[in-house]
């Protein structure tokens, strides 16, 4: 009976959600029902400790960045801001969860060196002043 509850208010939010891309609505389903599986609690009883615990099983068990631990975050904190919104809920147990921090790789610039040799090897390409010029312009552009 739990469960069926709990699908039938997922599907609602999915239908009331038509304005985002199917790939949206897919990856909201996925973390909510993924969540819903893993505690197997109804609704208005999940803490913020059960969805803590599933954001942590879920980063260890399937090996993701911290990025993508924050994406299904979001996700299911669209939803029960959805179910406290529409009062299926009392309280949001989302609100004591901050955002995931993740760590941005940051990218090496190109030496000078390697910018001359990549201006040197537009010279032997079939459109040399084409690709001179794009290769001008992507590196003037980051």
């Amino acid at each position: 009976m739990v469960l069926i509850v709990n699908l039938g208010l997922l599907k609602l939010f999915i239908f009331v959600n038509k304005k985002y891309s199917e790939g949206t609505l897919e990856q909201y389903a996925l973390a909510i029902d993924m969540l819903l599986a893993d505690i197997g609690k109804r609704l208005p009883d999940i803490k913020t400790n059960d969805i803590r615990y599933h954001l942590a099983m879920y980063q260890t068990t399937r090996n993701v960045e911290k990025a993508t631990v924050d994406n299904r975050r979001r996700n299911l904190s669209a939803f029960f801001s959805w179910l406290t919104k529409e009062e299926y809920i009392e309280k949001n147990p989302m609100l004591r969860i901050g955002k995931i921090k993740s760590t941005m790789a940051v990218r090496k610039s190109f030496s000078d060196g390697e910018i001359e040799m990549l201006k040197n090897a537009s010279i032997k390409t079939r459109n040399p002043k084409r690709d001179r010029a794009l290769i001008e312009f992507l590196l003037s552009t980051g």
